[in-house]
């Protein structure tokens, strides 16, 4: 069955690219809005927002748009600042959008209320706890992941290794174990999670062993059964995929990623779609093989548009 989605395009000719995912894999632009360096995409209801890098000087903005039949954008309004610096990640929740800056370290959810995480703090990503009652920040300049309630205020913090960078987190779907993608020590670490708490347990390495240049890990994504952890890795230029069984990962292989520099990745019923430097790449699940190559530049997010 066919898919659709939409695909952010940091470039200043970039924008949203409205696409279908067919049956074998192949990739087709249905419509192109121009935007000037879209960092993220994340819907609500009827809704898409996109956080653009700079549309004001120094800072960041959000684009809103009303989703019309067959998945055309209309914009509502104009675009809003996001009191931050670099915003490289947005979420949609508990009827509000949450911006995070990497560069001013900082945490907003619009339209007033900002979260200064001080000195050093770096905050790439932002999720809801499983029972929907908390927000996880990955800071990855202190090596950190905060517990905070929907009006940012801290409950919990856990601490990983100096050097770690947590980057992205996903949570497993009976809620009870988290997983980061560890940016400065190429690594994955899992954590336990209850009643707003996370407990480091470990740190599992997601490049091979022999391989010694550099590498940035960036998306992180779960099948949906749990069964699966894909890590996508900037330098190795590949998917590390291991096997899951609660809070152990076995089994690692590697999937190289047919391009470079894969910054976003993303899972689209039995396809896995790597957003490289100049190209989004669809691989089967189930085989590896290469089903197709969409050529766009700096593909940063990957939003199913159910997502």
């Amino acid at each position: 069955m066919e898919q659709f989605l939409y695909i952010a395009s940091c470039d200043p000719h970039g924008g949203i690219l409205h696409c279908r995912l067919s049956d074998g894999g192949n990739l087709e632009m249905l419509e192109h809005t121009a935007l000037d360096r879209p960092m993220w995409l994340c819907r609500d209801k009827q809704y898409l927002y996109a956080l653009l890098r700079e549309p004001f000087p120094g800072e960041s903005g959000l684009a809103a748009f009303e989703i019309q039949a067959g998945g055309k954008l209309c914009p509502t309004g104009s675009i809003q600042p996001t009191s931050g610096t670099i915003g490289c990640h947005a979420l949609a929740a508990w009827e509000h959008i949450y911006a995070v800056h990497y560069a001013s370290g900082t945490v907003s959810r619009l339209p007033e209320t900002i979260l200064n995480l001080g000195e050093g703090a770096h905050p790439h990503y932002a999720v809801r706890t499983p029972e929907g009652e908390f927000l996880c920040i990955c800071d990855l300049g202190r090596d950190c992941i905060l517990v905070c309630t929907p009006d940012l205020v801290e409950v919990s913090r856990v601490q990983t290794a100096p050097g770690t960078g947590p980057r992205h987190l996903v949570f497993s779907p009976d809620g009870c174990w988290a997983y980061s993608s560890d940016e400065l020590s190429s690594t994955v670490s899992v954590f336990r999670y209850a009643q707003g708490q996370l407990t480091w347990l470990n740190s599992v390495p997601c490049i091979p062993e022999k391989f010694r240049e550099e590498n940035y890990p960036s998306a992180i994504r779960l099948s949906p059964d749990g069964t699966m952890l894909y890590v996508a890795n900037r330098g190795h230029d590949s998917v590390c995929i291991f096997h899951v069984d609660g809070p152990l990962l076995s089994g690692r292989y590697f999937l190289k990623t047919e391009d470079t520099w894969p910054r976003e990745m993303n899972l689209l019923g039995n396809f896995l779609l790597c957003g490289n430097q100049n190209c989004v790449t669809v691989f089967s699940r189930e085989t590896g093989q290469l089903a197709s190559r969409f050529p766009v530049k700096s593909p940063w997010c990957i939003l199913p548009a159910d997502g």
